[in-house]
């Protein structure tokens, strides 16, 4: 039973709360700079989906005496935001998440410090996507930032280099390692919601595909005015 009075309950309600707060505040951000997003029923629940998923996933990894947090491939929110939105939502999606996520997290300042400049990264590196290359450099880029980020916090907090952990170099390195087993996502996401990234826009519009090649040697005059188009 739910007891105000015993300590656990207050903490869920407080924690109850505070995620509360921090969903009213993707709701204000989206209702103030995006309304565009909450138009529309299936990009909203995409982007809840995303945050509710992470929060899910954050609290059975805590849950586990095995896994590391630092395993979570947090910066897939921000990747998927910035592949079928744009940077600024993005950014602030992955705030938002990275803040909740936080509580489970030994040393919040540390963990949300390293995530949020992580995703920080993985968004520049996709700001304008050409080639799906871009999404490894993206993912190499922040696994890099994990490193060197954790090992400033361990020698600063530490003095020394006994206190770095080094075995959280390796839970960043599979970090790395599930973000790009997820990149099928987008494509998987692009179906399910009926999404179109730039990337596959690109892609279609390569004028090296079979068709294309086919529709300037049977019709140029066709192909001619779409490619001025």
């Amino acid at each position: 039973s739910f007891d105000l009075s015993s300590g656990r309950s207050l903490s869920y309600l407080g924690r109850f709360i505070i995620v509360l707060f921090g969903f009213l505040m993707v709701y204000m951000f989206l209702k103030r700079f995006r309304d565009y997003v909450l138009e529309s029923r299936r990009k909203t629940f995409f982007i809840l989906l995303l945050i509710v998923s992470s929060i899910v996933v954050t609290h059975f990894v805590y849950s586990s005496d095995v896994l590391s947090i630092y395993l979570i491939p947090f910066i897939i929110v921000p990747i998927l935001i910035t592949t079928f939105y744009e940077t600024r939502l993005a950014l602030f999606i992955h705030l938002i998440t990275v803040l909740l996520a936080g509580f489970y997290a030994p040393n919040s300042f540390e963990f949300i410090f390293i995530q949020f400049f992580a995703g920080m990264i993985a968004i520049i590196g996709l700001k304008k996507i050409q080639r799906r290359g871009q999404f490894f450099s993206a993912t190499l880029l922040s696994v890099m930032s994990y490193f060197l980020l954790y090992f400033g916090f361990a020698i600063n907090q530490g003095g020394n280099f006994r206190s770095i952990e080094w075995v959280n170099f390796a839970w960043f390195a599979g970090n790395g390692i599930l973000v790009l087993l997820s990149f099928p996502m987008v494509y998987i996401f692009e179906k399910t919601f009926n999404f179109v990234s730039d990337i596959t826009l690109l892609e279609l519009s390569d004028s090296n595909q079979k068709l294309l090649r086919e529709l300037a040697e049977k019709a140029p005059g066709t192909f001619q005015h779409r490619s001025e188009e």
